[in-house]
């Protein structure tokens, strides 16, 4: 898992804090995450140990101002945590207007305070009762032969951020904002590899039992059927049969396309990457303006919350509607 943890700190002592989980594993960008607050599966043991070693940096550095600090987190179960710093950054982040709404304590107005001489006591902000998802927009339409795929590299040109009940609301509202379009009960499956196919299985049953129609590759297609999930056998553009991946994304006959690489296509150079399957279907798909999914996580939080919210049942409300998320001294 990867985590941000936004703060204030005055003297080396943290006075106001918030940890935000990402959607997406490590690998993914932060700027092309999708940003989680409060986060949805972090224990408290993880958390607990994020805030000390974010300390123990504040007060090695005598931080006095904003600071960012990315983490890598593996859990076992909640009973074994391993923490891992990825970066420190002595300044605001693009997360601090995120969580600075979500719990309704300006962070930059405390941070300019400490740096104008303030004394600040510290603040610690009540859980929401709801949730907020900060979620990217990306330009790939508007950039010819690019892989729309996520790498460490970032690619999003702007981001949008929603609230809900719960993250699946939320979740579908981001998406909805980054102008993606709810599917029709038509889907394409291309798997990449048995981790990509075992990740993605209780999504596909998932989209069966919500009667979508699944197109599928040859290799996904023979794994989801061990399954009993059947599905519409689709060649490969280099299968050289019809109608392949390509034909049936251009002519709109699926509304929404999961493709999971596998390393040797993500690993392909980058003047061969336009003869790979994967590229081909990717390209495809954004081109056909039809909302695509390359991360398992996001992939499986998307058809989940298709399958709990409608555009009917959305909650639609003002930032005030929310209401002023109190803070209070510790």
């Amino acid at each position: 898992k990867e985590v941000d943890f936004d703060a204030v700190s005055q003297n080396g002592e943290i006075i106001v804090s918030a940890i935000s989980e990402h959607v997406e594993h490590a690998g993914v960008h932060s700027g092309d995450a999708t940003l989680v607050l409060p986060s949805f599966s972090l224990s408290d043991k993880a958390k607990k140990g994020i805030w000390f070693i974010s300390q123990k940096i504040a007060k090695a550095l005598s931080i006095h101002g904003p600071f960012n600090i990315q983490f890598l987190v593996a859990e076992n179960g909640g009973k074994e945590v391993d923490i891992s710093v990825i970066e420190a950054n002595l300044r605001a982040s693009r997360s601090f207007p995120f969580v600075s709404k979500v719990l309704g304590i300006n962070f930059i107005e405390i941070a300019t305070k400490i740096m104008l001489g303030e004394k600040m006591k510290p603040q610690k902000a009540d859980k929401p009762s709801y949730v907020g998802i900060k979620a990217p927009h990306f330009s790939f339409t508007r950039l010819r032969q690019a892989d729309p795929v996520l790498r460490v590299e970032m690619a999003s040109t702007g981001e949008v951020a929603c609230f809900g009940r719960d993250i699946y609301e939320a979740y579908l509202k981001a998406l909805l904002s980054t102008v993606i379009a709810l599917p029709s009960r038509t889907a394409l499956l291309s798997l990449g590899g048995e981790e990509g196919k075992q990740r993605l299985l209780e999504t596909a049953k998932l989209l069966k039992k919500m009667k979508f129609s699944l197109h599928a590759t040859r290799n996904t297609s023979e794994f989801l059927k061990t399954h009993d999930i059947f599905t519409q056998f689709v060649y490969k553009v280099h299968e050289s049969g019809k109608p392949n991946v390509v034909d049936l994304i251009k002519s709109k006959k699926v509304s929404l396309v999961i493709n999971l690489s596998d390393r040797s296509d993500l690993g392909v150079k980058e003047l061969t990457k336009q003869i790979t399957d994967g590229y081909l279907i990717r390209r495809a798909s954004v081109d056909a303006n039809i909302p695509l999914f390359t991360k398992a996580t996001s992939a499986r939080l998307f058809v989940e919350a298709l399958s709990r919210y409608s555009l009917d049942t959305l909650e639609v409300k003002s930032l005030a509607d929310y209401g002023e998320n109190k803070s209070q001294v510790v």
